[in-house]
């Protein structure tokens, strides 16, 4: 039996979940959202008589779009937004470059003309000429940079060397001190990991959205009412604010197209299902 009340209160928006709109693969799934808001509009022209007084409106080009904020950084949506793709996994063979940060602290005991990365560093050259991309320099107590340092063939003043078999950074003798902070930056090809792009020439893709809604009756708010408000062919929007406070949320928004081959021109529809008992 379909619900009998025309009034309900809207308790909170469970999830949003965008989908292929051919095979349904889910391809990306928010949690509870935050500020979720419907929006709907048309343009209007107005007939107006020779004093100004309307006396005709015509309403066309009817726009709908929904908004609202993730409470954590959904990494699927995100690159959705962007790219409108998977987010990346690096795997064998097909990393993703990434910097690495590594710091040391000089002390009595230590070998002030060497310094071995954690990791390799990734070759962007090849095995006969290869290219490392490896940022070098000391640290200020203020943590800004002191003496700096480049790569080169043989170490000199100012000039470090990289063995990439054993990863070890070779300083000149008197370079590095007792009492100076390393500070190291190089680009470490990562086969485990996740990566999201934001590439100039690729945008979000429409999909359908499915936004779901618990409700309740005015006269019982015990009782819940499901809702689910579907929009069949809709695009992310690409303008995207991400602030990253430890209590900030991540908006996102998303606007129905037309699908110009359905008849019935649907933008969305929002339906209060009452199931059969199982």
């Amino acid at each position: 039996m379909a619900i009998t009340t025309s009034q309900l209160i809207v308790d909170k928006v469970i999830r949003v979940t965008g989908r292929d709109i051919v095979t349904a693969e889910p391809l990306f799934i928010t949690g509870q959202v935050n500020d979720p808001s419907l929006q709907c509009d048309a343009q209007e022209v107005i007939k107006n008589d020779a004093e100004g007084t309307p006396i005709a409106k015509w309403m066309n080009a009817k726009t709908a779009s929904f908004s609202g904020a993730e409470t954590f950084w959904n990494l699927d949506l995100f690159s959705q937004q962007l790219n409108g793709e998977e987010k990346t996994i690096g795997t064998t063979g097909n990393g993703v470059i990434v910097p690495l940060t590594e710091e040391k602290k000089y002390v009595a005991g230590d070998t002030f003309t060497e310094y071995t990365l954690k990791h390799s560093a990734a070759n962007k050259g090849t095995t006969a000429n290869p290219e490392y991309r490896i940022t070098v320099c000391t640290l200020g107590k203020d943590g800004a940079r002191n003496k700096t340092f480049k790569l080169g063939a043989e170490a000199a003043a100012g000039v470090f060397t990289y063995t990439s078999a054993t990863h070890k950074i070779t300083f000149a003798e008197g370079d590095i001190v007792e009492g100076d902070k390393l500070f190291v930056q190089y680009d470490y090809n990562s086969e485990d990991c996740v990566a999201i792009f934001d590439s100039a020439d690729k945008f979000p893709k429409n999909m359908e959205m499915v936004v779901e809604i618990l409700c309740h009756p005015i006269c019982d708010t015990n009782m819940a009412i499901a809702g689910y408000a579907i929009f069949p062919k809709a695009q992310l929007s690409a303008s995207v604010t991400d602030n990253f406070g430890r209590t900030d949320t991540f908006p996102f928004s998303f606007s129905a197209q037309q699908d110009y081959c359905d008849g019935n021109k649907q933008l969305f529809r929002i339906v209060f299902p009452t199931l059969p008992t199982v």
